[in-house]
């Protein structure tokens, strides 16, 4: 379809950021639209209710020739990074409606029939990969044969009374550095690690496909490496491949020295205190749970909580959540 690149963007404002997954060659355009605003004047906006009820759209379907000729975000924004025309594709991931925004040079030629054509196509098969890799939790593995034959990842699948089933390869040579395993019970190395990852797999036990779920845990193993286990409850799909699963742990070495949680948000100018809350926040807790933990009035915790949305540039708890999960992994 003569795409110089690709970006893929929630149809939900509040969740686009500087983590945008997104070609390489797109970097400059992206960096450009979160630094001089062009996120509240985007004019292909306008080509979302068509994404919608079409499955996908063009530029000429929201502008003609002299409208792209005097609008800014043509004129100004596409033209300075040598863009044209695009092709935009909707799919769907769990519950949220994302957009691949086909990103087109100034030079090729107009989307004709075939072009469109071919965009139907290519949206079938994004939107079956997107089913897969939301199997588990937007990783991209279709099947259990897949799960279990990644080796960057160590997979553990825990049955319904969380004792372990299966293992892969890379699990296994993890047993002893980093996991115990005693009476069919998993652990983690860190007792004080341990308690927060068995948080975790009761409340992936418990909880449907697709829930919100505390944040993962990141330890420091004995041989020195720093792991991250996450736990997600097992899709209906995925038990089709493993008939005792209940949920599955995944863990992967992170790099060595990685900051903590509390660390990254430090480095933005919050406080101890103020990270501490944040942290709350993200695993769950509300502001009045929050404060009757930490022995603080309600009204002291919302002026902190102010203070992390000036020092973060997010306006809600949502997008806090989200933007913490960006710096978190």
């Amino acid at each position: 379809m003569d795409g110089v690149g690709t970006v893929f963007v929630p149809e939900d404002t509040k969740l686009i950021g500087p983590w945008l997954v997104t070609s390489p060659s797109l970097q400059p355009l992206i960096n450009t639209i979160l630094r001089d605003g062009w996120l509240q004047r985007n004019y292909r906006r306008k080509a979302v209710p068509l994404m919608r009820t079409r499955g996908f759209a063009t530029d000429l379907d929201i502008a003609d020739k002299t409208s792209m000729r005097h609008e800014p975000f043509y004129t100004e924004l596409m033209a300075d990074h040598g863009l044209g025309c695009f092709v935009g594709l909707q799919f769907t991931i769990g519950s949220q409606v994302w957009f691949a925004a086909i990103e087109r040079a100034a030079d090729a030629p107009l989307p004709d029939a075939m072009t469109l054509e071919r965009a139907g196509r290519v949206r079938l098969m994004l939107s079956a990969a997107a089913r897969a890799s939301e199997t588990l939790g937007a990783r991209r593995f279709a099947g259990w044969r897949d799960v279990v034959a990644e080796p960057a990842r160590a997979v553990v699948a825990l049955d319904r009374l969380g004792r372990v089933v299966d293992v892969n390869a890379a699990a296994e040579r993890l047993l002893g550095h980093g996991l115990l395993s005693a009476k069919r019970s998993l652990h983690l190395s860190d007792p004080v690690a341990d308690v927060g990852f068995q948080a975790l797999v009761a409340a992936a036990r418990a909880s449907p496909a697709g829930a919100a779920l505390p944040a993962p845990v990141t330890w420091r193993a004995p041989d020195g490496r720093y792991l991250m286990a996450d736990v997600i409850p097992a899709s209906p799909r995925l038990i089709d491949f493993h008939q005792l699963l209940s949920a599955l742990v995944v863990i992967r070495v992170i790099e060595r020295g990685m900051p903590s949680l509390p660390d990254a948000l430090r480095r933005f100018g919050l406080s101890p205190a103020e990270a501490r809350l944040a942290i709350a926040l993200y695993e769950g807790r509300s502001v009045i749970e929050y404060a009757e933990i930490a022995g603080n009035s309600a009204g002291t915790v919302r002026n902190q909580l102010k203070s992390i949305f000036r020092k973060t540039g997010v306006r809600r708890q949502a997008e806090l959540v989200v933007w913490m999960s960006k710096i978190g992994m």
